[in-house]
């Protein structure tokens, strides 16, 4: 963002809502080609949405005045998603860990272990 700040908590949800649709939709094909290419097996299960983010991405809206009470809103449209697409949907901190942006075509990477928490 042009401010500096990190993307929203929302907006991070919907992108990967709209990554699992894309996913949801074209199961057999992913399935087909991770077998071919990688002998991997994959679930055609639906899939989970996960917004995963380091502690301070969590505190820094914790301590946004603008944010006010943003997490329990956030957990009740979740549940709501939940319900109607029956989809599970965890925001899920790390803590104590370093993460690797994955510039220039590279993937983002954890660079060591991590602990994770139930963010909200």
């Amino acid at each position: 963002m042009s401010s500096g700040s990190p993307e929203t908590p929302l907006r991070a949800l919907l992108e990967g809502l709209a990554y699992a649709a894309i996913i949801e939709a074209n199961v057999g094909a992913i399935a087909a080609e991770a077998r071919s290419h990688h002998d991997i097996d994959i679930s055609h299960e639906k899939p989970m949405v996960m917004v995963l983010a380091p502690r301070a991405y969590w505190d820094y809206f914790r301590v946004t005045p603008q944010a006010r009470s943003w997490d329990s809103a956030m957990r009740e449209m979740a549940d709501k998603v939940e319900n109607a697409l029956e989809i599970p949907v965890l925001f899920v901190g790390l803590k104590n860990c370093e993460v690797s942006p994955g510039l220039r075509g590279q993937p983002a990477t954890l660079l060591r272990p991590v602990e994770t928490y139930r963010a909200i």
